[in-house]
């Protein structure tokens, strides 16, 4: 690979190692914002051409025009046309932009052409993901090179000095983290001091379940066991927490291997043979009688487990033990399908012992299939048990939100507004509470001042969700939402790689790192075309805010969330079906967030994530060639039989979105059966939304309407 002196100047303006800045960009801030926006929107045409017009005119800004430049191309799966656009900028310019070049069909997957011409050992190990040890090879001379060559190492052959680096290059590069933890699993006894700086390092990457994990297994090398640390991880991931409990089990003091906290790991982790020696070694026997509860049932002897549950709750037992038989037989009759009966008894447990730990998540799970079966007031009680039960209260949101509506559902309207008054005072960045005050607007009469004044509250507060828009539409007559379009470079470390040819380590970098600068990071995905990534890291962002307290997702980076970048291709496909546009971006975005080599579990493919079944039955019903294989990874064949078949359900079910939605995601079958048995009125689709009984097919049909509202504004 060639680089100019020019353009190595202009991008390593300033270079150092470990994870400070790689080098500054020059550019002046706005002066993309444009193009950027054009380029979310999915006006392809109208973004290449502005963006090489300021590529032309603004020398000094190339490194940053570039990175969008290969970012348009890889955002809509038009990598070769992109490439063959960089030979003649190349040609243009008198500079090699074999880098980006590279960077091109990296993202694309493809090694093969990536590698065309390559010599570089670093380069190629990279690109074809074969990282075989080279003694011979030279020094490294960048950082994502010092990776490649600590990732060629064999493992446990890292030299001090390169378990330094590893720690050093950990927090930007994820791979490093990687290789750090599996270095430190060969190495256990490495000096204190060296272990403390890894391990802090791990931690720093954001691999505390790895760093836990080696915790436990170092004090078992070292035979120096923290007790106190040991029992703090028991119960966390599984690996750490069953690890811990083995340890505990062989070197803890009497009070910890007689208590059913470490029972319970070691039937989590399927210790079963440690537990049972604990058990018949035993001379308590309450603690025998609940550590035996934890072995059965991870024996799958659930008819034994409840014979042994009524039992103790028949007898006189401690009130401990009595309330471990409760949970435990609650388990047991969930185990053996006795759903009806199990939700009863996880409720009871809950009202009876609300100090349990597991009694809050217990009732919000009974809550949720009251809910589910609409048997209203039972649905209400449990999620108020669920906020009453002590604890960390994780479900208590979901328990307001629910709750209140099980209350407004069962007529109970004076209720449902004082719980959600309660949800929204207590979650004032919550997820659900758009929910809240939109229903609670809707549970005043016709008219009230507070209905009026609660639906601007929602639609002020909440101007890109789902319940936003809706009191957006009930206020203004349509939804309305005018996002802003920031102009945000991506992250130095990000366009360093991809002028460097390193895509997908790019891509891997903005993603995973522990970088500090998320919004930089959200934005340096989207402009590389990975809104999948950019999609989801926004969403844990969001997440992020709203669990500290801190807020929730601004406005100046939430269109980095509906991205369109199909749009053009959309618009001419579906030119002569009924549903907008809009609608069918609104379903790509969010079967596959727009990854054209999106591959479900269960098989479905492409944009719109069909089933090859369906593709096959598409092209019987409008005479189209039959596509199958790789064919359906294709953006052009998704989009259309994708939207043939959406249009088929659209005319199915005259038009209805909430119907429509509900048939794509559940089945026509199900979609029908609850427009009968929830007498769907196109009056007051919300109602029959949050009455669908299946809960996933309920939020997707949200979901799905909420960015078909937005993408109705941002669509041409």
């Amino acid at each position: 690979m060639r680089f100019s002196a020019l353009l190595l100047a202009a991008l390593l303006s300033s270079a150092s190692g470990g994870h400070g800045t790689l080098f500054h960009p020059g550019g002046r801030p706005g002066v993309f914002a444009s193009v950027d926006s054009l380029a979310l929107c999915g006006r392809f045409d109208a973004s290449l051409d502005g963006l090489l017009a300021i590529l032309d005119s603004e020398p000094g800004l190339r490194a940053e025009g570039l990175y969008r430049l290969v970012g348009l191309f890889h955002s809509c799966g038009r990598e070769g046309e992109g490439a063959i656009l960089l030979d003649s900028l190349e040609n243009a310019w008198g500079v090699v932009l074999d880098g980006f070049r590279i960077s091109l069909m990296d993202l694309a997957d493809d090694p093969g052409a990536a590698a065309a011409g390559v010599s570089d050992p670093y380069l190629l190990s990279y690109l074809y993901g074969t990282y075989s040890p080279a003694p011979s090879i030279r020094t490294p001379a960048s950082p994502a090179e010092m990776l490649v060559r600590l990732l060629m190492a064999p493992a446990g052959s890292l030299t001090p000095e390169q378990m330094k680096v590893c720690a050093d290059l950990a927090v930007t590069f994820p791979d490093a983290a990687s290789r750090l933890a599996e270095e430190m699993h060969r190495k256990l006894l490495i000096p204190d001091e060296v272990w403390e700086r890894d391990v802090a390092a791990l931690r720093a990457a954001g691999l505390g379940e790895k760093a836990d994990l080696l915790e436990v297994l170092r004090m078992g090398a070292t035979y120096s066991l923290d007790e106190a640390r040991a029992v703090a991880i028991l119960g966390s991931a599984p690996r750490p927490s069953g690890e811990a409990a083995l340890l505990l089990a062989a070197r803890g003091s009497s009070g910890i291997r007689r208590s059913w906290r470490l029972a319970d790991a070691l039937a989590s982790a399927s210790h079963t043979s440690t537990l049972a020696d604990l058990i018949s070694s035993s001379t308590d026997p309450v603690f025998a009688a609940g550590a035996r509860m934890a072995l059965l049932r991870a024996q799958s002897r659930s008819t034994q487990l409840l014979a042994l549950c009524d039992s103790l709750g028949a007898a006189s037992a401690t009130d401990s033990l009595s309330e471990r038989a409760a949970l435990f037989r609650a388990r047991a009759l969930r185990d053996l399908g006795r759903s009806a009966e199990a939700w009863q008894a996880y409720h009871r447990f809950a009202a009876d012992w609300p100090g349990h730990p597991a009694a809050h998540e217990s009732a919000f799970l009974a809550g949720r299939y009251y809910d589910s079966e609409q048997q209203w007031e039972q649905a209400a009680g449990a999620f108020r048990t669920s906020i009453a039960a002590d604890g960390e209260g994780r479900y208590d949101e979901s328990c307001y939100w629910r709750g209140g509506f099980a209350l407004l559902a069962s007529g109970d309207a004076r209720g449902a507004l004082a719980l959600w008054r309660e949800g929204c005072e207590a979650f004032p960045h919550g997820f659900w509470r758009d929910e809240m005050l939109y229903w609670s607007a809707r549970a005043n009469p016709p008219g009230s001042p507070d209905r009026a004044a609660l639906l601007e509250q929602v639609s002020s507060e909440h101007p890109w969700e789902y319940y936003g828009l809706l009191a957006s539409a009930k206020l203004r007559g349509q939804p309305l939402w005018s996002p802003e379009y920031p102009s945000i470079d991506p992250p130095s470390e990000a366009m360093l790689l991809v002028a460097s040819g390193y895509g997908r380590l790019a891509s891997d970098v903005l993603r995973r790192s522990a970088l500090p600068d998320t919004v930089a990071r959200i934005a340096g995905l989207s402009l590389l075309g990975e809104h999948k990534e950019a999609i989801e890291l926004c969403g844990a962002f969001d997440s992020r805010l709203r669990y500290s307290g801190a807020g929730v997702v601004p406005d100046s980076i939430a269109i980095y969330q509906f991205p369109a970048p199909y749009s053009d291709f959309v618009v001419s496909l579906t030119r002569d079906l009924s549903p907008r546009p809009s609608v069918i971006t609104a379903v790509m975005r969010e079967e596959s967030s727009f990854d054209h080599r999106a591959r479900s579990s269960a098989g479905a493919c492409g944009l719109i994530q069909l089933m090859p079944g369906t593709a096959r039955d598409v092209a019987r019903w409008y005479g189209l060639p039959s596509i199958a294989g790789e064919q359906l990874f294709d953006p052009a064949n998704s989009i259309r039989y994708g939207s043939l078949y959406i249009s088929r359900q659209w005319n199915s079910y005259s038009g209805e979105l909430p119907l429509v939605l509900a048939a794509y995601n559940a089945g026509p079958g199900n979609a029908s059966r609850w427009r009968e048995s929830l007498s769907y009125s196109p009056s007051d689709p919300e109602w029959f939304i949050e009455r669908i009984t299946y809960r996933e097919t309920r939020e997707y049909v949200k979901r799905v309407t909420r960015s078909c509202w937005v993408y109705g504004r941002l669509m041409p």
